[in-house]
Formats: structure tokens, sequence, C-alpha cells
């Protein structure tokens, strides 16, 4: 099948024998504000310097503690797995299925990987031109899709946009201080066993969280300005 630019590609799915199972572990990112001071809370700070004043604290996620989300992404549906922090506490949430969005950039390889476990592949379309390695505009290549891989059959620089459905575990992690810890009071990671393999992922704490103890100093830690 060949396929044009911006033409959108035939679907057909399929799981090799063999094939091998994996999880992706995620944290929810930390927003930008959380254990850094605002500009205005730096003015606030530098006037409070000058003139007197209390100095503003910046937000550091909790006191003694702070509540981060954790996500697993199966590679498939029947995959059953245990799911474990070093410390701390967790609470499931719900399990959902969600679509993703993504531009697969080709760069004269043979394959390529998507960023999460595809449960579904619902479309494929290239976007703009596909060019040889000398920048002439040739055909898009045809794609194939096993898993999260996307092998092509020549070699070309082009974008491919996929749309495919994840599944996601969502747990919320609770890390408190640890005090019989050498170097971070707050040291925890996040993994999931399973029938042949084992995933971890380190827990990062908001900026500057473990320096301070959850508490930013007189707000001027970590700020931008």
């Amino acid at each position: 099948m060949k396929v044009t630019a911006n033409q959108t590609l035939a679907l057909s799915l399929s799981l090799p024998a063999g094939e091998g199972n994996y999880i992706l572990i995620e944290q929810e990112p930390w927003s930008d504000d959380v254990g850094r001071t605002s500009e205005s809370q730096g003015i606030m700070a530098i006037g409070a310097m000058i003139f007197g004043g209390s100095l503003p604290t910046a937000n550091c996620g909790g006191l003694r503690g702070f509540d981060t989300p954790v996500y697993v992404f199966p590679s498939s549906r029947e995959l059953r797995f245990v799911f474990d922090v070093t410390h701390g506490e967790y609470q499931k949430g719900v399990v959902e299925t969600l679509t993703r969005d993504e531009i697969v950039q080709c760069g004269m390889q043979e394959s390529a990987q998507t960023k999460y476990p595809v449960q579904s592949m619902q479309s494929m379309q290239w976007l703009g031109n596909c060019y040889d390695e000398s920048g002439n505009v040739v055909a898009p290549p045809q794609v194939t899709q096993i898993c999260r891989t996307l092998s092509f059959s020549k070699l070309v620089y082009g974008s491919l946009r996929v749309r495919y459905s994840v599944q996601r575990y969502t747990y919320n992690v609770r890390i408190e201080e640890r005090e019989d810890s050498i170097e971070n009071n707050f040291d925890c990671v996040a993994f999931c066993v399973w029938d042949g393999g084992v995933e971890f992922k380190e827990i990062e704490a908001p900026i500057g969280y473990d320096a301070t103890l959850g508490n930013c100093g007189n707000g001027f830690y970590g700020t931008d300005v």
C-alpha cells in the first residue's frame, strides 16, 4: 500500500508470539510554582529585605511530606502486576483508557517507538512530505505497527502523527520524612513486579524539598528571579 502525504493509513493490529511484557511508570510533573518563588514573591522579598517586613513563603507542596500521583502503563490489559513503594503509602485510584496524540520523527531509521504502550492504534498519518537522504521528496513509506514499535518500509525523513489508546493505572502516593535516612529524607522508589519482569521509578520531591524539609526557607529558595 502506497501512502501519500497527509493520507490516513489503514490499520491492522497484531501481537507476535513471544512479545515481551513491559511497564512504563510516570510521576505527575510538579507545577512550575511548586518549590520556587514566583516573580511577584521575589519582588516582595526584595522589598521586605530593604524596607523590613516578613518574607513571603514559597509553595513547597506540603509540610514534612508531600502527595504525588504515580501512573502505571502496562503493555497489555491482561498483564497482572503488583505495585508498591519503598517508602510511604499509596492508594489505588482509577483505571482509565486514554487517547494519546504523538508526533513520531522519522530520521532515516528502520523503526521507532511510541512513548507509551499501545493498547490499540486508532490512526497514523504522515504530516507534509517525506524526503530521502538527498532532500528529494519521496512517497511516504508503509508503516507496520506491532505493540509500540513502528517499522518503516524504507528510510526517509518525515513526521508521522499517531493516535492510540493507552491503559493507565493511577496510584496516589504519600511520602513523609524518613528520620533514618542519611542523605535524602524523602527517598522513595515506586516499582512494579510481574511474572518475568520488574520496573522502577524514583519519586521526585518538589525542588529544594529535602534541603528545607518541606519549608522552602524564607521564600528565596529556588527563585528564578
